[in-house]
């Protein structure tokens, strides 16, 4: 079983006890809350502190404890930062953008990328915005979606 760390969503100042399993991030002084994720295994939501999201399952988040309690096998990624939403009013509607701070499309070089991140598998470090990935649909590298 392996994971891996999204590096650019974790933060050096992360306070963490060998015993918690909560993200604390002692410079805001708040802990983490992932707004509009659910954890698959308690239901927990927003998932607070560290974030695992599933490699090979679609849509499925656990929180730490359900994380250490999990024997499925599968692969997960460590999501120590919550993504930032962007709300922005247009035509007098709100629009809601996931903005993935310090990740950068491969494809078209958005920076930061914004909607759906698409994380690549084979490849290493290398993600992709839902329009670029709809135009390396043939490459035969496997992806999923990080929202």
């Amino acid at each position: 079983m392996r994971e891996m760390c999204v590096s650019d969503e974790s933060s050096s100042n992360d306070n963490s006890d060998d015993d918690s399993d909560h993200s604390f991030d002692a410079a805001d002084g708040f802990e983490a809350a992932h707004l509009g994720v659910r954890c698959d295994g308690c239901d927990m939501s927003p998932i607070r502190g560290t974030r695992y999201k599933c490699t090979t399952r679609y849509d499925f988040d656990l929180c730490g404890r359900c994380r250490e309690q999990d024997d499925s096998g599968n692969e997960f990624i460590e999501i120590r930062r919550p993504i930032t939403v962007r709300l922005d009013a247009k035509f007098g509607e709100i629009v809601r953008e996931r903005v993935h701070n310090g990740i950068g499309c491969d494809g078209c070089g958005m920076l930061p990328l914004r909607g759906t991140r698409i994380k690549c598998t084979t490849r290493n470090d290398f993600d992709l915005c839902q329009k670029c990935r709809n135009k390396d649909s043939n490459s035969g590298n496997e992806y999923f979606e990080i929202s």
